[in-house]
């Protein structure tokens, strides 16, 4: 399996519904059977339950009883927040950060790892360089040769992210939740709910499902490849 591993700051609001977001995106294009997909928190609380409001905005539900009601549904994938480990980051292909301040988190502390770890808004931009490369035949300058197995070509689109991030500014620094205007964020980062106020949650679902609908589509695009008459089938350049 292809192991995404995607990163918040509590594991109860963003990276759970992102998670949910990319599996139901990748189940759409048939490689859920390919493509793992768990999160965890850089400061979590070990068995947190994920954010109510969240979890409606993104079609999971919290089981619980409210006033008036006998209960609401299940959630499709049962969530308990988890506190980032190494094995987690050894054991994943790709590493998506909600926002920056969980790359200097991160990246510090596990250098070995900064090769296939991106903030989510910006894999889903280097995804679309990959792809402006791949749809003429071509080879992301930098990157290997494009290989044949599902789960290889998968490991290749990460290896590709990585050779054309240096055609966009560099991310750095931390998230925007402390700046001056509550209201604005960086264009690198998935905003923080419970930092900026509730307000904010149907934005950061909504840029969390923009983003994962690119990297879904890149992704599709990059595994069909010069396959059954997809786009491509010339491949001399990759």
């Amino acid at each position: 399996m292809f192991r995404v591993l995607v990163v918040c700051t509590a594991n109860i609001c963003r990276s759970p519904a992102t998670a949910t977001l990319l599996r139901r995106a990748f189940s759409a294009v048939h490689l859920d059977t390919h493509i793992a997909v768990t999160s965890a928190g850089v400061a979590a609380t070990a068995g947190s339950p994920a954010c109510d409001l969240s979890s409606a905005l993104v079609g999971e539900f919290v089981a619980r009883s409210y006033a008036g009601q006998v209960g609401t549904p299940p959630p499709a994938h049962p969530h308990g927040a988890r506190r980032i480990s190494p094995d987690m980051l050894a054991q994943s292909d790709l590493v998506l950060c909600l926002d920056r301040s969980h790359l200097a988190e991160v990246l510090p502390q596990f250098p070995e790892v900064q090769a296939k770890t991106f903030t989510l808004r910006q894999a889903a931009r280097l995804s679309q360089v990959v792809a402006g490369y791949i749809a003429p035949g071509q080879k992301p300058p930098g990157s290997i040769l494009m290989p044949t197995g599902v789960e290889e070509r998968l490991r290749w689109w990460v290896s590709a992210m990585g050779s054309v991030r240096g055609q966009m500014p560099p991310v750095t620094g931390h998230s925007e939740a402390s700046h001056r205007n509550p209201l604005s964020w960086s264009d690198h980062d998935v905003p923080d709910p419970h930092v900026l106020g509730y307000q904010v949650h149907g934005a950061a679902i909504e840029l969390a499902e923009a983003a994962v609908g690119q990297i879904a589509t890149v992704v599709d695009q990059v595994v069909a490849f010069g396959r059954d008459g997809a786009a491509g089938t010339a491949t001399q350049d990759i």
